[in-house]
């Protein structure tokens, strides 16, 4: 059954690439403008070097920013094999809350050659492009699918706790506090469909393997993921579920921890360490991304 599945959604990228049973070609994608509401068609290429350039900074190391180009071509690749963006039909948005970042502004010639450099790379697991999650900052430690995401279909070979070189990110990236008033509290909860007339406690439950909280429980009877009451509260105000410490008061809930993101996968911070000491992209991918290997998909 598994391989099955691998031929079939291997087809799919074909297909969408435009080729049949020779090598596979650079794929021609629709991509949905969410400033101008409008759809444009470009190569996959040159669509990266936005991507890139909207979520790394474009004067960081060469090696980051191939891993960078790298990790976003392959989660393009596998989205696409998902199908059509719900609301768009199309396969890929710059909205980041659909999507990924896109920049073009921002693309400069170090951003275009690391797109370059790595043409056509691609990270796959038995055959099949991975889903290359990526965050910020993973606080020093990655995350599982299911405890940094919520990810329900189980665990996935290719995505497991690493540590991470974190320490050069911002200081109010390693270590942050943030409140929220109790109004804020009620509203979040009641998004994730339980009433409350006020949240009097937050309790986290269990952990994931990375020491991110996973469950929790709100004021002794309700259980929420943590990733899920995180993106309620706002996955930028929110930083992470690496939690330190909640408490609350009349002002509200007061919530300290570690890192920026969903900690899944590649931590671009620690992306930057590691490049800045010597690490190839490739070393960075295969760091982050444990049992898969990087494969040229077209020329």
């Amino acid at each position: 059954m598994k391989k099955l599945l691998v031929c079939l959604i291997i087809g799919c990228l074909m297909l969408i690439a435009g080729c049949g049973e020779e090598a596979m070609s650079e794929p021609e994608i629709s991509v949905y403008f969410h400033e101008e509401d409008t759809v444009r068609q470009m190569r996959l290429e040159q669509y990266l070097e936005g991507v890139v350039a909207g979520e790394m900074k474009n004067d960081w190391p060469q090696e980051a920013l191939k891993a960078q180009a790298i990790v976003a071509r392959t989660y393009t690749l596998a989205k696409m094999a998902e199908g059509k963006l719900a609301g768009h039909d199309t396969d890929a948005s710059t909205d980041i809350r659909e999507f990924q970042a896109y920049r073009a502004e921002s693309v400069n010639d170090a951003v275009k050659q690391a797109v370059q450099m790595t043409r056509g790379q691609v990270i796959a697991y038995e055959g099949v492009p991975i889903m290359a999650w990526f965050s910020a900052s993973a606080g020093g430690q990655t995350a599982t699918a299911e405890e940094g995401l919520g990810y329900t279909k189980g665990p996935l070979a290719y995505i497991q706790p690493v540590m991470s070189p974190d320490e050069d990110a911002p200081d109010d990236v390693r270590s942050w506090e943030v409140t929220f008033t109790h109004d804020e509290m009620k509203r979040a909860v009641e998004s994730l469909g339980y009433e409350t007339d006020k949240v009097n406690s937050v309790m986290v439950t269990s952990y994931g393997p990375s020491g991110r909280a996973a469950k929790l429980l709100i004021n002794g009877k309700f259980a929420l993921g943590a990733p899920e009451l995180r993106i309620a509260l706002g996955s930028t105000k929110l930083k992470s579920t690496m939690l330190d410490d909640i408490t609350i008061d009349e002002r509200g809930a007061h919530f300290a921890g570690r890192g920026y993101g969903h900690g899944v996968g590649m931590s671009q911070w620690g992306a930057y360490h590691m490049a800045n000491t010597g690490s190839t992209a490739e070393e960075i991918v295969k760091h982050y991304y444990p049992n898969t290997t990087v494969t040229k998909w077209w020329e």
